[in-house]
C-alpha cells in the first residue's frame, strides 16, 4: 500500500515533514511497516519531487486498517491543507480534511479490508 501526501498550498520541505512524522507515527500506532521512505530535500537541492511525501507500507498483521486510518485522521484534522491518497492495487481512495466523517472513513475501512481477503 502506498501512501502519497500533497498539498495545494505547502512547499516540498513542509510535504517531507509532515510524511515523516506521518511514518513515524504509523510505525509506533499501528502494525503497519514503513518500507521505504525518501530522504527529503535539502537546500539547493533540486530532488525528485515524485517521491517526496510518498510512503510505502506492509502490513505486519490483520486488523490493522483501523489504526492506521486512525493516525491518518488525525494528521488530516491537524494539517487541514493536506490531501493523503491511498493507492493499493485495486482502490484509490483521497482523504482530507473535508472528507474524514465516520461515514466516509467507515466506507474506506470497508473498502480496504476487502482488499485484503
Amino acid at each position: 500500500m502506498i501512501l502519497q501526501l500533497h498539498s495545494e498550498t505547502l512547499e516540498m520541505e513542509s510535504i517531507h515533514s509532515i510524511s515523516t512524522l506521518l511514518s513515524d507515527s504509523i510505525e509506533k500506532e499501528t502494525n503497519y511497516e514503513v518500507l521505504h521512505e525518501q530522504s527529503g530535500p535539502r537546500s539547493g537541492d533540486k530532488g525528485d519531487p515524485v517521491s517526496i511525501g510518498t510512503i510505502v507500507l506492509a502490513a505486519i498483521s490483520t486488523g490493522t486498517v483501523i489504526s492506521l486510518l486512525d493516525v491518518i485522521k488525525a494528521y488530516l484534522s491537524r494539517e487541514p491543507e493536506i490531501t493523503i491518497t491511498i493507492n493499493t492495487r485495486a482502490e484509490k481512495i483521497s482523504l482530507n480534511s473535508k472528507n474524514i466523517s465516520t461515514k466516509e472513513i467507515q466506507s474506506t475501512i470497508e473498502k480496504l479490508n476487502g482488499l485484503s481477503k
